[in-house]
C-alpha cells in the first residue's frame, strides 16, 4: 500500500485507541488484531462493509509486521448481515444497572463478569466460561486478560471496566471460574441462556 494511505488510516486509528479508549501507547496493544477488530466493527460501523474491510486491510498490514504472533486471531466478518450496531451509552448504563441489581449473589457476579469480559475485552461466550482469576493480569499499566482456548491471546481490558473486573476477581477463589460452577459442556449459548433467566428481563443485553 502507498505509505500516505496507510499513514492516514493509522493516525486516526492510533488516536482512537489512545484518546478515546484511554489505552497506553504500547505497540503490542495498539497493533493487536483484537483492537483493530474492535475499531473496525465499533468506530467504523457507520461505513459500508467494503470501506471497513479496506481500513482493516491497511491496519492489518502494519500488525503483520509488528505483531506477527497476533495472526491466529480471526477478524469479525464485515458484511451487512453480520455487522450489528454497537450499544449506545444509554444502553450500556442500563446494562450496568441491570447487572448491579441482580439480587442473587451468583447471578450478580455472572452479570458483572459477562459485561466486563464481553464489553471490556470482546470475549465470546465459550471464552468467558473459561476465565479464572489466574487469567487476569493486573498491573499499574492496566488489566490484561490471558484468553485460553482455540484463540489463545492477550487482550487489554478497556479501563472503564477495571473496577468491575477487580470486583469479580476478588469475589472468586484462585482456580475457580469467574462465572462460577458450570454443569454443561457446551458453552456456546451460556450467556444468552443466562440473560434469558436473569432478573429484569428486557433490561439486559440482547441474547
Amino acid at each position: 500500500y502507498a505509505a500516505g494511505l496507510v499513514q492516514s488510516t493509522a493516525a486516526g486509528y492510533v488516536e482512537w485507541v489512545v484518546m478515546d479508549k484511554h489505552l497506553p501507547l504500547d505497540g503490542k496493544i495498539i497493533w493487536s488484531r483484537q483492537m483493530i477488530d474492535l475499531y473496525v466493527t465499533d468506530e467504523m460501523s457507520h461505513l459500508k462493509p467494503g470501506t471497513r474491510r479496506n481500513y482493516r486491510a491497511y491496519l492489518d498490514r502494519i500488525s503483520k509486521i509488528l505483531c506477527p504472533e497476533e495472526h491466529a486471531y480471526e477478524y469479525t466478518p464485515q458484511n451487512r448481515k453480520s455487522s450489528v450496531a454497537p450499544y449506545t451509552a444509554a444502553e450500556m448504563d442500563r446494562f450496568r444497572s441491570w447487572a448491579a441489581n441482580q439480587s442473587n449473589p451468583l447471578k450478580r457476579r455472572r452479570a458483572v463478569a459477562m459485561l466486563a469480559l464481553c464489553a471490556g475485552a470482546g470475549l465470546s461466550s465459550s471464552e468467558v466460561a473459561q476465565i479464572t482469576p489466574a487469567h487476569v493480569e493486573i498491573s499499574d499499566a492496566g488489566i490484561v486478560i490471558e484468553v485460553p482456548g482455540k484463540r489463545t491471546r492477550r487482550v487489554p481490558l478497556l479501563p472503564e471496566w477495571d473496577e468491575w473486573m477487580l470486583a469479580v476477581t476478588e469475589d472468586s477463589t484462585q482456580g475457580e471460574r469467574l462465572w462460577g460452577p458450570i454443569a454443561r459442556k457446551d458453552y456456546s449459548n451460556l450467556l444468552s441462556t443466562f440473560v434469558e433467566n436473569a432478573e429484569g428481563k428486557g433490561n439486559g443485553p440482547r441474547s
